[in-house]
């Protein structure tokens, strides 16, 4: 998880953010990887890409997403990689691997 500073996008369309390329390299991730921002109030998920404009440090965000985290300018968000329901079901549940002469 990496805590990064809010900035308003002056972009409307919701569902991507531009964020500061040193947070998704060290969530390690790529542009257009989903993540998950949270706020105090409430957590939403956005593919996000880096941006060489991006200040260090900083995730720009639609209004409507700021709305929705109830954060305003410069609050402070967590952003983290966004794991699918089957990612997290396969990690906790060990399904057996078959033998390749179980499988003929």
């Amino acid at each position: 998880m990496v805590d990064v500073k809010v900035k308003k996008s002056k972009i409307g369309k919701t569902g991507r953010t531009r964020v500061c390329q040193n947070a998704l390299e060290s969530l390690e991730l790529e542009d257009g990887t989903d993540i998950v921002i949270t706020s105090d109030e409430k957590s939403i998920t956005l593919k996000a890409f880096t941006d060489d404009l991006v200040e260090e440090g900083v995730i720009y965000l639609r209004e409507k997403d700021m709305n929705s985290l109830k954060v305003n300018e410069d609050d402070i968000v967590s952003i983290s990689p966004h794991e699918t329901l089957t990612k997290k079901a396969k990690e906790k549940v060990p399904w057996p691997k078959k033998d390749k002469d179980e499988e003929e």
